[in-house]
């Protein structure tokens, strides 16, 4: 089943991808990878839809729904326009990202992948003085995927 956004306005659009994989079956990775990659909403929950055609997805999924955790403060940030935040060691993702998962089966074994992709071909870097973020040239290459 693939889990998608009950709208498409996510407050966290840029990159913040969540899989939900299987726990032990015959569906191959690639093909559960495929079934379960979704994107968290504004409203914070994930509901699941059964895809046409696609008999490959595990049932247990079927009930899996989500909320993001402090979903007020991801809120503020994406009216901001940025996902993190600069310090004296470096720049870092803030808020962190946390999610509370509901309908799992607590008997079943379970791994969850989170995804980051760029919404464009651009690097930014952070201009101080008018406290905003400015292009600074093409992005690297995007990595294959891992699995």
């Amino acid at each position: 089943y693939t889990v998608t956004p009950t709208t498409s306005d996510c407050a966290y659009t840029a990159s913040a991808t969540t899989s939900w994989l299987r726990s032990h079956t015959h569906v191959s990775q690639m093909n559960t990878i495929d079934a379960c990659i979704s994107q968290t909403s504004k409203q914070g929950e994930l509901s699941a839809e059964k895809p046409s055609g696609d008999n490959t997805s595990h049932p247990r999924l079927a009930s899996v729904t989500s909320t993001l955790e402090m979903k007020s403060l991801w809120e503020e940030f994406n009216m901001l326009g940025t996902e993190m935040i600069v310090t004296k060691a470096g720049r870092r993702m803030f808020p962190t990202f946390q999610a509370r998962l509901y309908g799992l089966e607590p008997t079943a074994e379970y791994m969850l992948m989170m995804d980051f992709v760029p919404v464009d071909d651009k690097r930014y870097r952070y201009a101080f003085h008018s406290s905003t973020w400015v292009v600074a040239g093409k992005a690297d290459p995007i990595s294959p995927p891992r699995v």
